[in-house]
């Protein structure tokens, strides 16, 4: 059996076939998980035994990575309005943490 270079887990190709949307999946499981690549999307199936908080963790940085996969901003826009925002609000909040 193969292994995943990355983590040393074992993997077992899967290629399969969707003829109902016309379109090709190759996937790869990785013990009871599979993802699978169509040509409109990423399918990624896991056990049910998998942790529901660490899974939804997983999700949200998905999400922020589709939303801001369209952005123009550079990492130097990023850590102004970091800088700003964490300003602006330690001028607001100062005094609730020193005394």
């Amino acid at each position: 059996m193969k292994r995943n270079p990355k983590t040393g887990s074992p993997m077992k190709i899967i290629k399969s076939l969707q003829f109902s949307s016309i379109s090709f999946t190759f996937g790869i499981k990785i013990q009871d998980m599979i993802v699978e690549r169509t040509n409109s999307q990423i399918v990624i199936k896991v056990s049910p035994k998998v942790d529901a908080f660490g899974f939804q963790r997983i999700i949200d940085h998905l999400e922020y990575l589709e939303i801001t996969s369209k952005s123009q901003a550079t990492q130097e826009d990023a850590d102004k309005l970091a800088d700003e925002l964490n300003e602006n609000w330690w001028k607001k909040n100062r005094k609730k943490f020193i005394k």
